[in-house]
């Protein structure tokens, strides 16, 4: 018992002792030459986000550094020089990659989960950060399915591929993730909780570059999708950045 009384009355003392006093009471803070507590800060790594001149997976990356205040190099690669002089110099032969301080990471998920991790971009439990994979996982797969009018010559192959996008691929895909959002967005204009997460960055973007490449009306009958693109594009961070950039088809 009293050892259990000590240890109150350790807990009780600690909650009004804070970090900074534990610091600044060491006798390092009262030397002549007093260390700061922003030297103990670590600072932030060097990062390189290379992808070509278009939004497509780049941009939400990009987006993730703009809202975390975080600067990056983001570099920008000529698409015709892609094969020869960039490809085989790349992990896994695509882009976008991620270069923090010379470690290079690549796959679009893959570096969006981490940037959200360290700048609190992630839902709120295990289940809503499953359901922001789930919806990142539905996009990539739409995109996949989208280039193939992306790529297809203008003329009647192209006009082909727009038909089936427009009566299979956008009605399947984008009435499931208005479901989505309706049921877990919680009437906030995300797409997942009730905060920003990087799903909606992804969501946002690629409903952006898909309604400016066969028309607003493709969000018509998907008002909960229609409402998330509008919630991320009026983040005030977000709105200046897309006033600046580049302008791309994709």
């Amino acid at each position: 018992m009293a050892n259990g009384r000590v240890l109150l009355s350790v807990l009780r003392n600690a909650r009004d002792i804070s970090p900074a006093s534990v610091f600044t009471n060491c006798p390092a803070f009262n030397h002549p030459r007093k260390i700061s507590l922003s030297a103990y800060k670590m600072a932030e790594p060097h990062y390189k986000l290379t992808y070509f001149d278009l939004r497509a997976l780049g941009e939400p990356i990009r987006w993730q550094f703009i809202l975390a205040g975080v600067p990056f190099e983001d570099n920008r690669i000529p698409r015709p020089l892609w094969d020869e002089q960039f490809k085989p110099k790349t992990g896994w032969g695509r882009v976008p990659v991620l270069n923090v301080d010379g470690k290079e990471l690549t796959q679009a998920g893959a570096i969006g989960r981490f940037l959200a991790k360290r700048y609190n971009q992630l839902a709120d439990t295990d289940w809503q950060n499953a359901r922001c994979d789930e919806l990142v996982d539905a996009l990539q797969d739409l995109r996949i399915l989208w280039r193939f009018w992306l790529r297809a010559p203008n003329g009647e192959e192209k006009a082909i591929h727009e038909k089936i996008l427009l009566e299979n691929h956008f009605p399947l895909y984008l009435s499931k993730m208005n479901d989505l959002v309706e049921q877990n967005g919680e009437g906030s204009g995300f797409s997942v909780g009730n905060k920003l997460t990087w799903a909606d960055l992804f969501l946002a973007n690629f409903l952006e570059i898909w309604t400016d490449n066969h028309g607003v009306q493709i969000l018509d009958a998907f008002p909960a999708l229609r409402k998330q693109k509008e919630t991320v594009f009026n983040i005030p961070k977000i709105k200046e950045w897309v006033a600046k950039r580049p302008k791309t088809v994709v």
